[in-house]
């Protein structure tokens, strides 16, 4: 039996000569700010597709519990390393921790894989926010998109229908089209598990809208093959 994608990396590069955004945190709050600039890339590395979702309070203790310093210290250096663009400001505003420059430094970890992440565009859809620039920089199999026509003209194939299916207004699925998505991608998903669980929840995500049932049941895919790993005993970040 093949092993499931893997969504995380074991290390990150940790250079000698610091990002100069790192080290203006570090000048402006000592020790503390290297400490957090460091635990949260390694907490990142961990993360399933590179970001943490802390509008959960119980999430958030977890998180805040992991630099043994005050609440009120980890968000100051986090707001510092969003105002920097070290964090994405959009997702930030959700309560979602992303580094887009993260996803590029770890990329060669993902070159001999099968794995997709999650592309930015994918997270802005899940948490309602719209591609303003409809240009987003993504990661497959390590491989950047930039100067590669080739690369490119795949992913405008693989992808055409998905563009398609995200420039529609929301309209709440029927069962049978959930089936028919999910009998497509051949995901193995309870096609009426999920429709049950959105119709109870009024179609929201957390406490925003759904936008995209289509790429909410992506990111069920990429949870059941986190789950399944988990049952193997390896060792995945999870704030749960």
């Amino acid at each position: 039996m093949a092993r499931p994608a893997k969504s995380t990396v074991d290390y990150f590069p940790c250079d000698c000569q610091p990002d100069i955004k790192f080290s203006a945190t570090e000048k402006t709050f000592g020790n503390n700010g290297l400490i957090v600039t460091i635990k949260l890339q390694r907490i990142l590395g961990m993360s399933p597709n590179h970001y943490v979702d802390i509008s959960n309070i119980t999430r958030k203790i977890l998180f805040i519990s992991e630099f043994s310093i005050s609440e009120t210290l980890v968000l100051e250096i986090l707001e510092m390393l969003v105002n920097l663009e070290y964090l994405d400001k959009n997702l930030w505003e959700k309560s979602v921790i992303y580094s887009q420059d993260f996803i590029n430094r770890i990329s060669d970890a993902y070159r001999n894989r099968n794995t997709a992440l999650m592309s930015k565009e994918e997270i802005y859809t899940l948490y309602g926010i719209p591609d303003v620039n409809n240009s987003v920089s993504d990661v497959r199999n390590g491989i950047s998109d930039i100067g590669n026509p080739q690369t490119k003209l795949n992913k405008t194939k693989v992808n055409n229908k998905e563009k398609i299916y995200k420039k529609e207004k929301f309209k709440i699925p029927t069962l049978e089209e959930i089936k028919f998505y999910c009998s497509e991608r051949n995901n193995g998903i309870d096609a009426q598990y999920f429709f049950d669980y959105y119709s109870s929840k009024g179609w929201f995500v957390g406490k925003t809208k759904m936008k995209d049932w289509r790429a909410a049941i992506r990111l069920w895919e990429r949870n059941t093959k986190i789950e399944k790993r988990e049952e193997t005993n390896e060792n995945v970040y999870n704030f749960d």
